[in-house]
């Protein structure tokens, strides 16, 4: 069976993991996760990523890079030319259908973003779309530790963003329902297991309880030490002249797969007007490439 490795910060690499997992079940997909306790960038990452894949170098059929890597992916490509390498993308060709042709288009980031090639590449091949890269740094290390709220990504977003004026969203709950049923008589030992259970169910309810406020302790934490918020990031098209801030833009790309944990939270902030993208099919048919696996995906490669 052929083996992938995927590699990356955090959630970011154990959710692109088990997308492949989910999507390529004739591979065998190993995880290397690098749980550094901050974000690291440029050189920091690439030497990072040359100790904990130097037991994979040329021995496994393909490496995913499930970071942004900027520059680091065509420094590793140079190093390691017998290995298949691939990082996350940018579908060109579905973002020029989407976008107006002089609109706007909005990049999320959980990290520092850097010298980015991709961006550059973006900047270069659609010049007359007005890019926008908020200032989303600390949202990477916030989904790591399960303390990202909807809140913070509201508060955040609509500092250099036109949002809807919805500020609460209900994430998946399901609504109990109580079913009228006949009362039947129950047996001393009927009697004795529910009673444990509810014992059981009252200390579950208490250690959740707990551990929310807890939650909540570090969340505050960790956003009382996050830095002053930089100003967005603007790469304006040909008709910067125009442009009127805060707006709102046609696309929202998700350029962190930690984000692509909440891409539906930040489709109901931006409104139903906005699409938000996150190109993980074009990461499938890379992967696809790069292992001879020609039409798993099932669909042909359009990509720009």
């Amino acid at each position: 069976m052929l083996r992938v490795v995927v590699y990356g910060r955090g959630r970011a690499g154990e959710v692109v993991a088990e997308y492949l997992e989910e999507e390529l079940g004739v591979v065998e997909v190993v995880r290397v996760i690098d749980w550094a306790q901050t974000e690291v960038t440029g050189e920091a990452w690439l030497e990072r990523a040359e100790q904990n894949l130097a037991r994979f170098w040329g021995r496994v059929a393909a490496i995913v890079l499930a970071d942004c890597v900027g520059a680091g992916l065509t420094q590793l490509r140079q190093r390691h030319p017998e290995q298949n390498l691939v990082a996350l993308g940018i579908n060109r060709r579905l973002l020029r259908q989407r976008c107006i042709r002089d609109g706007a288009a909005a990049l999320l980031a959980g990290a520092e973003v850097g010298e980015d090639e991709r961006l550059m590449d973006l900047k270069r091949d659609l010049p007359k779309l007005t890019w926008l890269l908020p200032d989303g740094r600390s949202w990477g290390t916030l989904i790591d530790r399960d303390l990202m709220t909807m809140e913070i990504l509201w508060r955040d977003l609509a500092r250099d963003f036109k949002l809807e004026t919805q500020t609460e969203a209900v994430r998946g709950g399901a609504r109990l329902e109580t079913l009228s049923r006949s009362r039947t008589r129950l047996t001393l030992a009927q009697t004795i297991t529910i009673e444990k259970h509810r014992v059981k169910l009252v200390a579950t309810v208490a250690k959740i309880a707990q551990f929310e406020v807890a939650q909540a302790r570090e969340r505050a934490w960790q956003l009382a030490k996050r830095g002053e918020r930089r100003a967005m990031m603007v790469w304006p098209g040909e008709d910067a002249d125009e442009l009127v801030m805060p707006l709102k833009p046609a696309v929202v790309v998700l350029l962190d797969p930690r984000l692509w944990l909440w891409k539906e939270e930040i489709g109901q902030i931006f409104g139903w007007q906005v699409q938000v993208l996150d190109f993980r099919k074009k990461l499938l048919r890379d992967t696809c490439m790069a292992l001879g696996l020609l039409g798993v995906d099932g669909e042909r490669s359009k990509e720009a």
